[in-house]
């Protein structure tokens, strides 16, 4: 069996092989010759690892890092983003305004709600729209996953002693957009107070304001929080790519938030076709400017445009082509090497993906509510076969991404848990009865891009292998998003789940019986008593040393949702694009400062 393993993977090397030298004899490096599928993960871009790999702060070889290094750095801002070429982002002069910035992406969906979608499709869409309270900085020094929390709607927060009570200071010179319903009037507390709540009564993410019984306006630009009990992850949620905070008329039938958004961000968004483009234009009333150009006047660019391209070859055309600025395209290792050599003046980025893939049980079925079976499904996937093929590298993630370098496990724990033994699986199918087989339906979506795809074959392959009979129910974004995955109709499901900044989103959110993205059914007492601990301490060595304890138990006893890979992540500049530092978090974070130099 392990043979015929090694030679699949042979074969499909030899194919992709195969497959580059005939796209590079029968293309002048602007066709779009194969349909396959193009795309991320619910955050980010994907796989490759660089080859210089120098960052912004200095000479770093990526290639002598390993995965957990280049996470660690990631997270201090010891490393920016690690890049494979010259870091031409910074030359060009002081920022020039003007010009439409144009990003491919590979799929999209209905609802722009912030509220009830926790889609990455939704949150990227919005983010040049809406803002949150408080955000993440970006820049040439910082970490793509490094957390350091500014004021952005707010000017400044106190806890008091207890940490019972938090009081919001929020500026006072924002207006909101000069459009229906809004038509700039000022940004007020009664906007955060009307977001707050609707969130705790409607949102998915109420989880994040759990413990804040009561949310007040003193003043028009102050709000208070009293919570019920001390909540360590407030703070990062504040600053969370789901907190967006959108105006009152919101909540009082101003405007239908799943198909407008209304907010009092750098762009405001005139044109949206669902699967064709949604279109931005510059808000003029923007409160922000540059400090480091003369306080100039943000953003710089005249608009924004982020188009669907679901081909991979057509998304690669696109941008050779100069059609496309950035390129959010999922590129396969040898792809992106190719794309390399046709096109070396273009900018390439590479760093640790800040989520990663994961294969989902339905635990309410009968058939995973044993520990064993579920065990057996880990073991029979072969994860570093897969991610070096098909991602050319990453690592092996526990039930806290790598990216949150403190709270994650080391890879050597991660890996005494998940390893890749198909026979040991094949033995737990037989003690559990199932000798001749499971049966099981696997769901995946398309909407993910031809990576995905790839690597849910390879998966459907390494459950065969291991015994499973597999159906594969392949399905469209929405569905699987909206209906199929949430509402627990499948027995197995694999995709990419979304790259969270706080360790109580992966476990609490995930884990939890009652969680809000709980949806493979999990409900153990004992666990959810110790989830329920870690919110409670502030202390942050006590809580880190208690988000591992959980993290081991999971791995040992509830096992799944299955950890399986962290990639690269890899994207696509042009030589013009200036400034814009990518960032973990959805809402494309900081391209108010990007600029154009054409």
């Amino acid at each position: 069996m392990k043979e015929a393993h090694r030679l699949r993977r042979l074969l499909l090397g030899v194919l992709v092989a195969v497959f580059l030298v005939a796209a590079a004899c029968g293309s002048d490096g602007d066709d779009d010759a194969a349909e396959t599928e193009s795309g991320q993960e619910a955050s980010d871009g994907d796989e490759a690892e660089s080859d210089d790999g120098e960052d912004e702060g200095g000479d770093v070889d990526e290639s002598e890092l390993s995965a957990d290094e280049i996470a660690e750095g990631q997270a201090s801002g010891t490393l920016g983003l690690v890049s494979s070429t010259n870091d031409m982002r910074g030359e060009g002069g002081p920022p020039v305004p003007g010009g439409e910035l144009v990003v491919d992406w590979p799929s999209d969906i209905d609802s722009l709600d912030p509220i009830t979608s926790s889609s990455f499709q939704t949150h990227s869409r919005i983010g040049p729209v809406y803002e949150t309270l408080f955000t993440f900085d970006t820049g040439p020094e910082i970490g793509a996953t490094q957390q350091i929390l500014i004021p952005r709607l707010a000017t400044g927060m106190e806890i008091s002693d207890d940490g019972l009570t938090y009081t919001i200071s929020l500026r006072d010179d924002v207006v909101w957009q000069n459009v229906e319903p809004t038509n700039g009037r000022p940004f007020t507390s009664d906007d955060v107070v009307a977001t707050f709540e609707a969130i705790k009564a409607e949102g998915f993410q109420s989880y994040m304001l759990e413990r804040v019984e009561t949310i007040t306006a003193p003043d028009d630009y102050t709000v208070v929080l009293e919570l019920s009990g001390p909540f360590a992850p407030l703070e990062n949620f504040l600053a969370n790519h789901h907190m967006w905070i959108l105006p009152r008329e919101a909540f009082e039938g101003g405007y239908d938030r799943t198909q407008t958004a209304v907010g009092t961000g750098p762009f405001i968004m005139t044109e949206r076709e669902v699967d064709v483009e949604t279109v931005y234009e510059k808000n003029p009333d923007y409160w922000k400017t540059d400090p480091d150009n003369g306080d100039a006047q943000l953003p710089y660019l005249d608009g924004m445009r982020i188009v669907v391209i679901a081909d991979t070859q057509a998304a690669a055309a696109a941008f050779r082509a100069g059609e496309t600025d950035i390129s959010w395209t999922s590129l396969s290792p040898q792809e992106r090497e190719l794309m390399m050599e046709q096109y070396p003046e273009a900018q390439y980025f590479s760093w640790l993906d800040a989520g990663m893939g994961q294969v989902g049980l339905n635990q309410t079925s009968e058939i995973f509510q044993d520990p064993n079976v579920r065990r057996a499904v880990s073991l029979a996937i072969d994860r570093d076969g897969m991610g070096e093929t098909i991602r050319g590298g990453g690592t092996i993630p526990g039930p806290v991404a790598p990216a949150l370098a403190d709270y994650s496990l080391s890879e050597e724990e991660r890996r005494e848990y998940l390893y890749y033994d198909p026979e040991e699986a094949q033995q737990l199918l037989a003690d559990a009865g199932y000798a001749d087989g499971l049966d099981v339906t696997l769901i995946a979506t398309t909407g993910y891009g031809a990576t995905y795809s790839r690597q849910t074959e390879w998966l459907i392959e390494d459950l065969t292998n291991a015994g499973f009979n597999v159906t594969y129910d392949e399905l469209d974004y929405t569905t699987y998003f909206s209906s199929r995955w949430p509402d627990l109709e499948y027995d197995i499901q694999f995709g990419p789940q979304t790259p969270f900044l706080e360790p109580d989103e992966w476990l609490r959110a995930q884990f939890y019986s009652s969680g809000a993205r709980n949806w493979y059914g999990v409900n153990d007492p004992d666990l959810d008593a110790m989830l329920e601990e870690q919110l409670t301490l502030v202390d942050r060595d006590e809580r880190i040393a208690k988000i591992k304890e959980i993290q081991t138990y999971i791995l040992e006893n509830t096992i799944a949702p299955i950890p399986v890979w962290t990639y690269l992540s890899n994207y696509q500049y042009q030589p013009w694009v200036r400034n814009y530092y990518r960032h973990a978090s959805y809402g494309i974070l900081g391209i108010e400062y990007a600029w154009l130099d054409q």
